[in-house]
Formats: structure tokens, sequence, C-alpha cells
């Protein structure tokens, strides 16, 4: 997992060389917070993050 604002200049430089050659390796996402949902663990309810997300998939 890369997160792109983390990367210095240097490290987005080789991120983006790979991109460009592989991008079928790559999946891009936005950066979200997490939600808090309740769970139901050994008979008690506990709040546990979650982040449900679609993925579509694309083939030439």
């Amino acid at each position: 997992m890369v997160f792109g604002n983390k990367l210095s200049a240097e490290e987005k430089a080789e991120f983006k060389e790979k991109l460009i050659t592989e991008p079928r390796r790559f999946i891009a996402q936005e950066v979200i917070d997490f939600l808090d949902i309740d769970i139901m663990e050994k008979g008690e309810i506990l709040p546990r993050k979650a982040d449900l997300r679609a993925f579509v998939l694309m083939s030439q």
C-alpha cells in the first residue's frame, strides 16, 4: 500500500516510473476516515472501525 502524500519527491518519481511501466498492478483510491460500526463479539456489542469499498476491474 502506498500513500502518495507520505512520499518524498524522489519516492514519488520512482513510484511514477513503476506506475507507467506496470499500470495494471495498481488500484488508486482516496484516503478516507474509517467509520465506527457496532459488531457482536462473544455476545457483546463493541464498536469497530470499518471501511467498505467497491472495486471495478477492466480488461482490454
